[in-house]
């Protein structure tokens, strides 16, 4: 296992953390984390999983455009799970911002994950 920061969390890495967040039994593949039932596990590229999320933790979900020398500049997301934690969880992406925002407040400010999801 290693530690890492839920701000750096991504990929396999980091579906893995929301799904031990969320209590789920899962197993680890060599492309995807996969569920009980055997599907594809990947909520941090799906709305459908990110939706539920918004809901259930009342999560604020803001953007903001960040100066890039290269192109002008690109699009940061953050989110926040309202009531129940301080600051914002960023995210190239609404799903990953909010996966992350969602490993925050269950697990911490740091995740333990198999080292294997980091290759």
């Amino acid at each position: 296992m290693k530690t890492l920061k839920t701000s750096e969390l991504s990929g396999r890495a980091l579906d893995w953390a929301v799904a031990q967040a969320m209590g789920m039994q899962v197993e680890i593949g060599a492309e995807y984390i996969v569920d009980a039932n055997k599907c594809v596990y990947v909520p941090s590229g799906a709305w459908v999983i990110c939706g539920e999320f918004v809901e259930k933790y009342s999560i604020e979900l803001v953007n903001e455009l960040i100066p890039d020398e290269q192109w002008g500049g690109r699009m940061v997301w953050s989110a926040s799970c309202n009531y129940v934690q301080d600051g914002y969880e960023d995210g190239d992406t609404p799903c990953i911002a909010i996966c992350r925002a969602v490993v925050a407040v269950k697990i911490g400010k740091e995740v333990s994950v198999p080292e294997e999801l980091l290759k």
